[in-house]
């Protein structure tokens, strides 16, 4: 018998509107709606699911401690950068 290890989602499955096309939504856009369905604002989603994922020290440091650090860099989030990525 095969043993899987993952850690399930709070949030439930949503595809990104428009994969596919040219008209695919932008990650930021993709982060509001999953917000909105899930009743949550957009700022827990990020610093409660999305920042833990992330696996990156400054980031979390900046989610316990405070300041802007991922906020700071969200402009890039819809590019090609590594923030993107």
């Amino acid at each position: 018998m095969l043993e899987h290890s993952y850690t399930a989602s709070v949030l439930y499955n949503m595809e990104p509107v428009g994969i596919g096309t040219g008209l695919v939504e932008s990650f930021s856009s993709y982060l509001i709606r999953v917000a909105y369905e899930h009743n949550i604002n957009v700022g827990d989603l990020i610093n409660k699911i999305v920042i833990p994922k992330m696996n990156k020290d400054y980031l979390k440091r900046s989610t316990i401690y405070g300041g802007n650090s991922f906020y700071e860099g969200a402009k890039t989030i819809n590019g090609f950068t590594d923030n993107a990525i």
